[in-house]
């Protein structure tokens, strides 16, 4: 068994049940003028670690954290792919967006978790400016 099946396991046994929505590329609708973003949601499984601003920032970079962010790990062996930038991921009735993410190697080249720096409710679309 591969280093990532086993921590896919074991993630699936402990981890919380989330939802992530995955946004596709925008399209132009000619008929209403308007870009229309098709999105798709997966289930998964997350592990939560509420970390310091001070750990957050040695790990994602000073410059990129704001209080109430937090980290989010999951495995990297999903059929929909791996969370990106711009995801949003539903736990606990919270939606959190994906602000940047960070590959967990065993060996180089195998990539075996994605940790996630999580930011609340800054959605980074047309719903969140109103239009």
């Amino acid at each position: 068994m591969s280093k990532a099946k086993a921590i896919q396991k074991k993630i699936e046994k402990v981890g919380a049940t989330a939802t992530i929505e995955k946004r596709g590329e925008p399209v132009y609708d000619a008929a209403t003028r308007i870009n229309f973003t098709d999105s798709a949601t997966h289930q998964m499984k997350v592990i939560i670690d509420s970390t310091s601003l001070v750990a957050l920032g040695e790990i994602f970079g000073p410059d990129l954290i704001e209080s109430g962010d937090l980290i989010i790990s999951t495995h990297n062996c999903y059929p929909w792919g791996v969370p990106e930038k711009g995801d949003s991921i539903t736990l606990m009735g919270e939606t959190y967006d994906v602000i940047t993410r960070r590959p967990i190697f065993y060996k180089v080249g195998e990539v075996v978790m994605w940790r996630m720096l999580m930011r609340y409710g800054k959605r980074n679309d047309s719903r969140s400016r109103g239009t």
